[in-house]
């Protein structure tokens, strides 16, 4: 189970990677890879630092950790819309 277990969460990462990749390797022109690839990796990074910082005030605030699960899914779902409606981006190669 512990195998398992690291092997998706493991393989989450590499989820963010790809798709990370493809975004804008579709979205932008070959010169830009590099820059877009570096602010979507800090976008990423400053997310995985908030997320848990906001979940403990959230569950310290009102005393329950599922307020603050609740609130997860919330903004999965909030993204999961905006993400529906999204377009592809121009095409500037």
């Amino acid at each position: 189970m512990l195998t398992a277990s690291a092997l998706v969460f493991g393989m989450s990462f590499f989820a963010i990677v790809g798709s990370t990749t493809a975004f804008v390797r579709f979205n932008y022109s070959h010169s830009a890879w590099p820059t877009a690839i570096a602010a979507m990796t800090i976008a990423f990074g400053i997310g995985q630092t908030l997320g848990p910082t906001f979940t403990g005030a959230i569950t310290d605030a009102l005393g329950s950790l599922s307020y603050a699960l609740n609130a997860g899914a919330a903004m999965l779902a909030v993204g999961a819309v905006a993400a529906a409606f999204q377009g592809k981006l121009a095409n500037s190669k």
